[in-house]
C-alpha cells in the first residue's frame, strides 16, 4: 500500500486509543524538552493498558485462547512486579491486541502518529533552542553530542530509523533504486548529526538487505534460516564475548571497543548479578571503578544482556521461539525485517519497545495459521 506521509488517522476504537496513548507516552517519556511527570506517565500507562485489555477481550475467543492470553498477561504483570519494568507487559498486550487486525493498517496508524509527534517535538526543540541549548549538549569521554531534545542522542537516531523502516515496510512493493539511495542518505545523515557510530554499520546492512530482498526468489530458505535462528546465534556470540572479557581476552576487548563498551557492561552485570530466569531488579549505584571494567556507571545497551540479567531469560526463550514460528512462513520481507531487528538489538535496548521500533509487533503473528489475506505475508 502506498502511504501519504502527512495524514492523520481517526482514533475510533479502543485499540487505536491504546496505540495512540503508548505512542504519545513513548515520545513524551523520551523528551528532554518537557519532562513527563511520573504521575502522568503512570496515568497514561494505565489508560493504555485498559484500552488494550478491552480491545483484546471484547473479541470472541474460545476458552483455550482466553486461558493462553490470560496466562501471558499474568506472566507479563509478574515481570513488571519483579523488574519494575513495564516493557514486557506492554509488548504482550500490544501484540495480543493487534493479533487479528490487518498488520499494515496498524503500521500505517503508528507511522502517521510517529510523524505527528516527531514534528511536534521538533517544533518545541526549535522554540526552546535559544533558552536551553546547553541542556541539549551531551559530553562524553571521546565526543560531544547534540541530543536533539531527547534524553539521549541515540533516541533521535532510533526514532528516525523507526519512521524510515515503517515507511519502507508500507511501500515495500514499490521500492526503487532511488528510494534505496534516499534511505541510505537519510540514515547516514542521521548518524552524522547524532554521532551514532553504530548506525553507520546498521545502515550498510539495511541497504545490503534491501538490495538482496529485491533480487532473490520469494520464500527464500536462506533468509528464513538466518531469521529463525538469528536470535540464538547472536545470544551465543554475546555469551562467549562476556566470558572472554572476564578473562581479559585481548580480541574480545578490541571488539568491546568497537561496540562502545557493550560487552564490558554486559560482563560487569554478569559478574555482579548473574543470569536471571524470571528477571530481577538492577540498581546502578555503588559501582566501584577497577582496571578491568573501568566503569563508574553502566546501562544496558544490547537486548541480549538485557534479557539475561534484567528482564529474564524466560522472555528471551519465548522471543526466540516466536521468531522461529514467524520465520517458517518464509516471507522474504518479514525475515529481512526480523534480521534487521536482531542486529539493532546489538546496539540498543529500545528496539524491544514496539512504540520505538515497530518490528517488535511482528511477534503478534507467531503461531498463527498462514493467512494469505494478512497484509504482512502478502508480499
Amino acid at each position: 500500500m502506498k502511504v501519504r506521509v502527512f495524514s492523520i488517522e481517526a482514533i475510533n476504537s479502543s485499540l487505536k486509543m491504546g496505540l495512540f496513548i503508548f505512542t504519545l507516552n513513548s515520545f513524551w517519556g523520551s523528551s528532554n524538552i518537557f519532562a513527563c511527570p511520573n504521575s502522568v506517565n503512570v496515568v497514561l500507562t494505565l489508560g493504555g493498558i485498559i484500552c488494550l485489555l478491552f480491545s483484546i477481550f471484547k473479541r470472541r475467543h474460545n476458552y483455550r485462547t482466553i486461558f493462553a492470553y490470560s496466562l501471558l498477561i499474568l506472566l507479563g504483570a509478574s515481570a513488571y512486579y519483579i523488574t519494575r519494568l513495564s516493557l514486557v507487559l506492554v509488548l504482550i498486550l500490544s501484540c495480543l491486541a493487534i493479533r487479528h487486525v490487518d498488520f499494515d493498517s496498524i503500521c500505517s496508524f503508528l507511522f502517521h502518529y510517529n510523524i505527528l509527534f516527531f514534528i511536534i517535538h521538533c517544533f518545541f526543540l526549535i522554540a526552546t533552542l535559544p533558552f536551553k541549548f546547553t541542556d541539549y549538549i551531551v559530553y562524553s569521554v571521546d565526543r560531544t553530542r547534540f541530543n536533539f531534545g531527547f534524553l539521549h542522542a541515540n533516541l533521535f537516531s532510533i526514532y528516525i530509523l523507526n519512521i524510515t523502516l515503517m515507511w519502507l515496510w508500507l511501500n515495500r512493493r514499490h521500492i526503487s533504486n532511488r528510494i534505496v539511495v534516499m534511505v541510505a542518505l537519510i540514515l547516514l545523515s542521521t548518524s552524522v548529526l547524532s554521532k551514532t557510530r553504530t548506525l553507520i554499520v546498521v545502515t550498510v546492512i539495511i541497504i545490503l538487505l534491501l538490495c538482496l530482498v529485491r533480487i532473490i526468489n520469494r520464500n527464500n530458505l536462506f533468509l528464513s534460516i538466518c531469521s529463525g535462528y538469528g536470535a540464538v546465534l547472536f545470544y551465543g556470540l554475546f555469551f562467549f564475548l562476556w566470558q572472554g572479557f572476564v578473562k581479559s581476552n585481548s580480541l574480545v576487548i578490541y571488539v568491546d571497543d568497537l561496540l562502545s563498551a557493550r560487552i564490558r557492561q554486559g560482563a560487569y552485570v554478569m559478574t555482579q548479578y548473574g543470569f536471571s530466569f524470571l528477571g530481577q531488579s538492577i540498581t546502578r549505584s555503588g559501582i566501584q571503578w577497577d582496571s578491568l571494567y573501568r566503569l563508574t556507571d553502566f546501562t544496558f545497551d544490547d537486548i541480549y544482556s538485557y534479557f539475561s540479567f534484567n528482564i529474564g531469560l524466560i522472555w528471551f526463550i519465548l522471543l526466540a521461539v516466536c521468531i522461529r514460528s514467524i520465520a517458517k512462513g518464509k516471507n522474504n520481507w518479514v525475515n529481512v525485517y526480523i534480521i534487521i531487528w536482531l542486529i539493532l538489538g546489538i546496539t540498543d535496548v529500545h528496539v524491544l519497545s514496539c512504540y520505538v521500533c515497530f518490528i517488535a509487533l511482528f511477534l503478534s503473528r507467531a503461531f498463527r495459521a498462514k493467512d494469505n489475506h494478512d497484509s504482512m505475508f502478502s508480499a
